[in-house]
């Protein structure tokens, strides 16, 4: 893969190439186009929403099963999948009144409640922090045959199989047998690729939900960048 900047003499093409992807991405939120996805509506009460795992939950998760290095990565990719899906699906017009938020970990569970980009992102630091390797993580929009725009969190095992985590699923499966979903673009924390030109990446935080993202998110809710 091409990184961009990498060359001087590429600077200029690099800034363009950079530029492009993230416009791409912008355009392509999972709110940028009418969706068929059905969610729950907001809880009245707050005995229901109390009823969603919190905050003080997601860090009892991180037990010795889970940050073992013992334990199979499939099994962690279990565990934090089922942990995120268990939430309220909840769209960001109903709780926040706006169109399209991105929320830390913390501010999604403190809610309760969240939309399809909210669990990838809990799923995503979950992971990281339960001590996965951060290069084999990515947060991947992708588009649904039926429900249009989505997000899942991949994870790329030793045979380069992407693993598909979820939120429509409890069912982990690798994306070339996922035939209802088409990638568009993924991220980490250290870079942004479109599938339409994966020759090629870009820094995430030219992604202004992303930047804000990053800017609020807790040190305790992330953990190391980690490298092979």
């Amino acid at each position: 893969m091409k990184t961009l900047l990498q060359n001087p003499a590429h600077w200029a093409v690099g800034a363009v190439a950079g530029s492009v992807l993230a416009s791409l991405c912008a355009l392509y939120s999972p709110h940028a186009h009418a969706t068929g996805l059905v969610y729950e509506t907001m809880p009245n009460d707050s005995q229901t929403l109390q009823k969603s795992p919190g905050p003080t939950e997601w860090q009892q998760l991180f037990n010795e099963e889970l940050t073992g290095s013992a334990t199979p990565v499939q099994r962690k990719l279990t565990i934090v999948n089922d942990f995120w899906n268990s939430l309220h699906q909840v769209t960001d017009e109903r709780l926040y009144g706006q169109a399209d938020v991105w929320t830390t970990p913390f501010e999604t569970l403190k809610m309760g409640a969240g939309d399809c980009e909210d669990m990838a992102i809990g799923k995503y630091f979950s992971l990281v922090k339960a001590g996965v390797n951060e290069d084999r993580l990515r947060i991947a929009h992708v588009s649904h045959y039926r429900y249009g725009a989505h997000m899942v969190v991949l994870f790329t095992d030793d045979a380069k199989q992407q693993w598909v985590l979820d939120s429509l699923s409890p069912n982990i499966k690798t994306l070339e047998n996922r035939s209802d979903l088409n990638l568009v673009y993924s991220l980490n924390r250290k870079a942004l690729v479109t599938a339409k030109y994966p020759q090629y990446q870009a820094d995430p935080m030219r992604l202004t939900k992303w930047a804000g993202l990053m800017a609020r998110i807790r040190p305790e809710e992330q953990g190391d960048v980690r490298t092979p």
